[in-house]
């Protein structure tokens, strides 16, 4: 169904790179509000390149746009490049969307198992498309949460991205360990959440996981989104520590490296400078047990703590 997308917007985004300075940013600027504009006027999707990998994404979705910006989620890369390296087993993408992340990763190298985990009726289709090419990528339509049950909750979308609020309708959520029993014999490398605010939800219903095998995780941590949740940055590394995590290295959403720290210490500090919200960078957490941390290299060779 997506033989016939065009990729003008993707080449024409492109070919705006190699403008010089400031011409290239009034050209970007132009061509990106106009094409998202279309986007959310007709629905219109287009194909995007992630190095030889192509997928189809709508106009206005982040991901047509973020390619080009040199350190956009460079975080998540070198985190899962590293944890490849040394452990075996699933890449875990919890809200995998379109399948972008995916793509990301078979683009950058790395070849690990991805178990890609997407709830949003919406993406769900796209999501099947952009990755059925792609080697070992198995798919989960579903959405994840604390435990097993039925609660009145609706689909908020918005440029790209879908969350949970609370609602009218009953949607089905189940947990991260009664998902992966069913794959009790594939271990768990790392577990990546990008849920707009759910994703504490989501590592409370892997606890077992968590505990029995450590996993390195990569969440987005936005305050502003989980209160909406009823949940904080705070119960987040308490949740952390409880599951015997050691280390935290710390990113803003724009890639930019911020430092690492124990759990113990936590986030308070960086939630006050990076909050999230619409204008506001939010935060981009791995954490690593201490078996783990000590095989990975932060960026520009930060010593170990």
């Amino acid at each position: 169904m997506l033989q016939n997308v065009s990729a003008l917007p993707d080449k024409l985004l492109g070919l705006s790179q190699a403008l010089p300075w400031p011409f290239r940013s009034r050209v970007w600027d132009a061509l990106q509000g106009h094409y998202r504009k279309r986007g959310r006027t007709t629905g219109e999707v287009t194909r995007i390149h992630f190095g030889e990998i192509e997928i189809a994404a709508p106009l206005d979705h982040p991901a047509v746009y973020w390619r080009y910006s040199p350190q956009f989620n460079q975080n998540y890369v070198l985190v899962a490049r590293q944890v490849s390296e040394y452990r075996s087993g699933l890449i875990v993408d919890v809200g995998a969307n379109i399948g972008d992340g995916v793509a990301l990763l078979r683009s950058a190298g790395v070849d690990a198992p991805i178990l890609a985990i997407e709830g949003a009726d919406i993406w769900w289709s796209l999501l099947c498309a952009n990755t059925s090419t792609l080697s070992d990528v198995e798919l989960e339509h579903t959405f994840l949460g604390a435990s097993d049950n039925g609660i009145g909750l609706d689909l908020h979308v918005q440029d790209g991205s879908s969350r949970l609020i609370q609602g009218g309708r009953e949607v089905t959520i189940t947990s991260l360990d009664n998902l992966l029993a069913r794959r009790a014999d594939r271990p768990i490398a790392m577990l990546k959440t990008d849920t707009d605010g759910f994703d504490l939800k989501v590592l409370l219903g892997a606890k077992r996981i968590l505990i029995g095998q450590h996993p390195v995780l990569f969440c987005e941590i936005d305050e502003g989104l989980l209160h909406d949740q009823g949940n904080s940055s705070a119960e987040f590394v308490e949740h952390l520590s409880c599951c015997d995590y050691h280390m935290l290295a710390i990113w803003d959403n724009y890639g930019r490296w911020l430092g690492s720290r124990p759990v113990a210490q936590g986030l308070r500090d960086f939630i006050e400078r990076y909050p999230g919200g619409p204008d506001t960078p939010y935060l981009d957490v791995a954490a690593f047990a201490q078996r783990d941390w000590l095989r990975f290299t932060p960026p520009a060779g930060e010593a170990l703590q």
